[in-house]
């Protein structure tokens, strides 16, 4: 039983990428378009963690609230930390070439 929840919690959240394309068709407002996709972004994070607490608690390990929500703090902060390094990085490759252009 625990199996089939795992299966739904990673099948459950919207497809980002299809909510940007029908917003984007849509033409309502950037500032909606923005809050829809990123809440969508959360519900498919939501749903990674749901799918490894029911995959774990299936497995027979020990799931409490702590281990869950310390869970969720590890993906929260990783996936701001990983955004942000690939944030950065083009962004220091595009100020290099411009600087190089310059001289």
């Amino acid at each position: 039983m625990l199996s089939q929840q795992a299966d739904g919690a990673l099948l459950s959240p919207t497809d980002p990428m299809v909510v940007i394309a029908i917003l984007k068709t849509s033409g309502v407002p950037k500032t909606l378009d923005t809050v829809i996709a990123g809440e969508s972004l959360f519900n498919d994070g939501i749903g990674v963690v749901f799918m490894i607490i029911l995959e774990l608690s299936s497995a027979g390990r020990e799931v409490t609230a702590g281990r869950t929500m310390w869970f969720f703090t590890q993906e929260a902060v990783g996936g701001l930390a990983l955004g942000l390094a690939i944030g950065y990085l083009p962004t220091c490759c595009s100020n290099w070439s411009i600087i190089n252009s310059l001289r």
